[in-house]
């Protein structure tokens, strides 16, 4: 959160969120927060492996550990690099941000964080979205906008079986969605009852026969 004002409901506080994916816990103290200008060395404390960390600029409400100082850099609302170094200098990540990374032009005013659209991607700067919380943020729990991330990919078939006259099953390699369930039962024109869960359709119609079925990608 590089502009926290006005306010849409969290602490006016910049603060950067960060996520420890390894399976390591780090003594925080020995990793660096750097921008252009400054470099400073972070608190004592333990960055324990799956969890979420907030450094912030002050006191500021979270799901998680938050470590404020007054050393924390002054984030450019223009945009500025910001960059997660070990003691050695090497850079473990970095987010170069911008206005463009809210994608939102509406939200460019302030108020909201930008997150990252995958949690376990590198921090790239086209990966970046504002935040679709009410709020403006979710610091310190999952990013509202991770259902976001493009699948360029449609669901592949894997199985099919007919339970009954008038029940198929379909076994897909990925979730279906329930917006694609709706389109189904419309683009195919005709009654059909249609349950999801994870990769597998349930679908019960009057009749198998001659029965074709049309699924988005």
């Amino acid at each position: 959160m590089f502009d926290p004002t006005p306010s849409n409901g969290l602490d006016e506080v910049e603060y950067v969120e960060l996520y420890n994916a390894s399976p390591y816990d780090f003594e925080l103290s020995m990793l660096r927060l750097a921008d252009s200008k400054t470099d400073h060395h972070l608190p004592v404390g333990v960055f324990s492996s799956g969890t979420y960390l907030i450094l912030a600029s002050g006191p500021i409400a979270s799901d998680t550990s938050v470590y404020w100082f007054s050393e924390f850099p002054s984030l450019n609302n223009q945009g500025e690099t910001l960059y997660i170094m070990s003691m050695d200098g090497d850079t473990i990540d970095f987010v170069a941000y911008t206005l463009e990374s809210y994608i939102f032009s509406k939200k460019k005013n302030g108020g909201y964080s930008i997150e990252k659209l995958e949690l376990l991607d590198t921090c790239i700067t086209w990966r970046w979205h504002a935040s679709l919380a009410d709020e403006g943020g979710t610091p310190g729990r999952r990013n509202s906008v991770n259902d976001l991330r493009e699948d360029a990919l449609p669901p592949h078939l894997i199985k099919q079986e007919k339970l009954t006259s008038n029940l198929l099953e379909l076994t897909y390699d990925e979730f279906i969605n329930t917006t694609a369930v709706k389109v189904i039962q419309q683009a195919n024109n005709r009654e059909l009852i249609v349950s999801n869960k994870y990769g597998k359709l349930w679908i019960l119609v009057d009749s198998l026969v001659f029965f074709a079925l049309w699924i988005p990608s």
